[in-house]
């Protein structure tokens, strides 16, 4: 319930009809949703005709098979956290998951293009807003990855995650480095 499912959908609803496929979601079985969007105007300088298939990993453990299965060949993560002070240790926990099966599927979990969203912004009070905000920082980056504050039901912040992978799996592809 971090954001996921929002972020997904707001991407697909903003984007061109020309550019994207459906929208699905198999909340019964597993909790993925996924969506196919061709990007041939976010890899420019590339020759490469890209397909960005977003998709999104449940959060509760019981969906441990299909966590792994949806990892398996992923080229970046925007991981979605929620900013609430309560929900730390769940987030922790979540974190603490797909760095393992990023690892039980072979990655190197430092080369992994990630962003940190920090979702629900509008959430925190406002008198402890920069507390809570350098806590979660500093409970859940490992790797001096980007962070992107985040209100995924009004779309701020949600571009943004997926432009800052994007600008890194650019310069990968530039360099050749998958």
């Amino acid at each position: 319930m971090a954001g996921k499912y929002t972020n997904i959908k707001y991407i697909f609803d903003i984007t061109k009809p020309e550019l994207k496929g459906d929208l699905c979601f198999s909340r019964k079985i597993d909790h993925i949703m996924h969506c196919n969007i061709v990007g041939k105007e976010l890899f420019k300088e590339t020759s490469y005709k890209v397909r960005l298939h977003l998709e999104t990993i449940p959060g509760a453990c019981f969906y441990d098979s299909s966590k792994k299965h949806t990892l398996r060949g992923v080229d970046g993560i925007v991981f979605v956290a929620d900013s609430q002070i309560e929900r730390i240790s769940a987030n922790k926990e979540s974190l603490a998951g797909l760095k393992k099966y990023l690892v039980d599927l072979g990655y190197d979990i430092v080369k992994v293009p990630y962003v940190l969203q920090l979702n629900k912004c509008d959430l925190l009070k406002r008198e402890v807003y920069s507390q809570t905000i350098s806590l979660l920082k500093k409970e859940l980056t490992f790797k001096d990855e980007p962070i992107v504050e985040a209100v995924a039901y009004k779309g701020i912040g949600v571009l943004n995650s997926l432009e800052i992978l994007i600008n890194v799996l650019n310069e990968k592809l530039k360099t050749n480095c998958f």
